[in-house]
Parts: C-alpha cells; structure tokens; sequence
C-alpha cells in the first residue's frame, strides 16, 4: 500500500462501515498549484479507492469549510477571502460538480459547509481550522437527526 488513503481501504475492508464520512482539502492548501480539477480528480480516486474496498456502504463527502489565515501558519491569509479561503471555495465547486456528473462507482451524498462555517463563533481561539464542540454537535444533528 502506497498512500494513507490506500490504508484507509485496506482498514475498512477488514472492519466494514455503514457510513463513511470523506473529507479532504485542507492540508492540500500546502500545494499551492493545486487546481480545482485536479483536487476534484484526487476526491474521485479517494472515494474510489474507498469504494473497492466493500468497507463502506454509503459515502457522505464533508466539504471543508473556512479556515482562519493568519501570519502564523502558512496556510493562512485575511479572513474572510483570503487565498486559502478562495481556493477551499474553488475545490468545492469541483468537488460538487464531480458529484453531480454521475461520473463515480458509487452514490456520494454531498454536504458543503464553507458558509455555514464562516461565524467566528464556530472557530476555536487560537486554531486555523477546527471547530469548537457545539459546531460538530450541530452537525452530527444535522446527518444523524436526534439520538
């Protein structure tokens, strides 16, 4: 196995899943010639990796949403349209067009979240791109429903 994404199959195929929620585009932001397309194109062979392997049963793509840019990591620049910010947006668009074309082995439902994270309220103090508790709190309500 070669990549992590590879392993992650690999793993899955040995412990199956009903849900597998896939995301990805944050630490891509290091690759500063990264397209749109082109990370479009890493999600189709992710998810289809992940699909081979039998150890998910249905797939939810999580788009990244934004992230804090600050002079502190390298990722980072002027909230709230900064480059790394305007780049997370184009790497949805291609990645919401990939779901739409019907072009994958397997249905993936998509949840794009860039606007919903935008509130600094969801940011935590000091980080660049996680959330605090009560952001995934809503989310897990949001796919899961009450449990």
């Amino acid at each position: 196995l070669r990549t992590t994404q590879e392993n992650l199959a690999a793993y899955l195929a040995r412990h199956p899943r009903d849900l597998c929620i896939v995301n990805a585009g944050i630490h891509e932001l290091k690759f500063g010639n990264l397209s749109g397309a082109q990370f479009a194109k890493n999600v189709q062979w992710y998810l289809e990796v992940l699909h081979r392997s039998g150890g998910c049963r249905k797939f939810l793509w999580l788009g990244p949403g934004v992230v804090v840019e600050s002079d502190r990591y390298p990722q980072r620049k002027d909230l709230p349209r900064g480059p790394n910010n305007v780049r997370l947006e184009q790497f949805n668009r291609h990645v919401t067009a990939l779901l739409n074309s019907g072009n994958l082995s397997s249905p993936v439902w998509g949840l794009d979240v860039f606007e919903m994270t935008r509130a600094d309220s969801l940011m935590i103090e000091g980080d660049w791109a996680h959330r605090q508790k009560h952001y995934y709190r809503a989310l897990s309500k949001l796919i899961f429903g009450d449990q």
